[in-house]
């Protein structure tokens, strides 16, 4: 029996992984965080360092995803207003040099 493996030169899709932490009554807990593109469309999924962790601190996978959610939502806000900055800059620039040029 003959066997043939193929695997595609490009990713299906990409995976981002992010770490943090909880701190609960004086201990810090420490999680992955994953997050995929649109293309997968997978949830975002937590992942404890260890095995032992209370299960109050397990219990807070959605505020954590929730807190994640709002830190993206404040830099993505950030990088189109920089964006934004940088485009009006380049813009007043081109006029300066436009008005250079015809005198």
């Amino acid at each position: 029996m003959e066997s043939k493996i193929s695997i595609t030169n490009k990713p299906t899709y990409t995976q981002k992984w992010y770490v943090g932490n909880v701190t609960y009554e004086g201990e810090k807990y420490f999680f992955w965080l994953s997050e995929t593109d649109e293309y997968a469309q997978l949830p975002i999924d937590i992942s404890w360092f260890y095995k032992k962790v209370p299960m109050e601190v397990r219990g807070m996978t959605q505020n954590i995803i929730d807190v994640f959610l709002k830190q993206q939502e404040k830099y993505d806000s950030f990088v189109n207003e920089f964006q934004t900055n940088i485009d009006n800059i380049n813009k007043t620039l081109l006029i300066f040099k436009n008005q250079q040029k015809n005198e």
